[in-house]
């Protein structure tokens, strides 16, 4: 188990010729990079952060994922949560491009201007779509776009984020170094955020090292 790298990458190899270089596959790969950390980490009677690099601050901001599709309930809902002091909320609309600007407006109004909203639509808009969306929410002061449009449209992808002043994140679908490099060489986004339960620690510190 202390062979954990050698272990990813002869068990990812193993089932290239057979054409599963992501999805369930690597979803396995991953709980099992993450188990044996987890064996290494009772080992040598270490936390996992250590074993991967240190840690690098005491705290992190934490933000609540809501959602919805009814704009008053899901202003209650974000009013609700930051009542119990959370400062950011990040709002999963699967809608079209008018009722999410209409939803993100009706919480702004709830929950004012010192509360970060991120919109993350999962992947349901067109490139035109997803830049005109981008805009209106940006006069709304949210904090990222997240997930604007399918991801196997990288190029799309970099266009949109050349569009639009605020960041937009993606990345949650991908579990290698390997998916992610052509979007990391199109600067398809600002934010990057791999799915550690997807990439496991090993391929998620090789996504960290091409950031």
């Amino acid at each position: 188990p202390l062979d954990v790298e050698a272990i990813w990458t002869r068990s990812f190899g193993a089932m290239r010729e057979r054409g599963h270089p992501t999805g369930f596959y690597v979803d396995a790969l991953a709980g099992l990079d993450i188990a044996l950390y987890d064996i290494i980490g009772k080992v040598t009677g270490q936390p996992v952060h250590r074993l991967i690099g240190g840690r690098y601050r005491d705290r992190v901001p934490v933000y609540a994922g809501i959602g919805g599709t009814d704009p008053g309930k899901v202003a209650d809902t974000a009013a609700e949560h930051a009542a119990y002091g959370y400062r950011a909320l990040k709002l999963h609309l699967l809608l079209d491009r008018d009722r999410v600007v209409e939803i993100v407006r009706a919480v702004r109004d709830r929950v004012g201007p010192s509360v970060q909203l991120m919109v993350d639509v999962h992947t349901r808009h067109s490139v035109t779509g997803a830049i005109e969306m981008g805009r209106q929410l940006e006069k709304l002061d949210v904090r990222w776009l997240e997930s604007p449009t399918v991801p196997e449209d990288i190029p799309g992808q970099a266009e949109i984020a050349r569009a639009l002043d605020m960041p937009v994140a993606i990345g949650e679908w991908s579990r290698t170094r390997y998916e992610m490099r052509e979007a990391f060489e199109r600067r398809a986004f600002h934010i990057v955020m791999p799915d550690i339960a997807r990439t496991g620690f090993t391929e998620g510190k090789s996504i960290a090292a091409l950031a």
